[in-house]
């Protein structure tokens, strides 16, 4: 079975005050860590799930950063081994 489970990598909201540049309008990224999107983390828990149970692969896709974002907790590794 290969899953694939599409996802955006949003900032993380916990203890980051996000800033705004004010010539560009948009939020300073530099030093801010990212994350998996809470329904995209469950969806790649729930794939790694069905991995185990029935052999396969998990697929995550996403769009925005180049850095690997923080995954969901058998998730971290699957992320950090397979990001390109």
């Amino acid at each position: 079975m290969n899953i694939i489970v599409c996802a955006k990598v949003i900032p993380s909201t916990t203890s980051v005050t996000i800033e705004i540049d004010p010539t560009t309008k948009r939020m300073v990224r530099k030093g801010v860590p990212h994350e998996l999107d809470p329904a995209a983390a469950s969806a790649v828990e729930e794939g790694l799930r069905l991995v185990e149970k029935h052999g396969g692969a998990v697929t995550v896709l996403t769009m925005g950063i180049s850095r690997n974002p923080k995954c969901p907790g058998d998730g971290s590794e699957f992320c950090d081994s397979h990001s390109r």
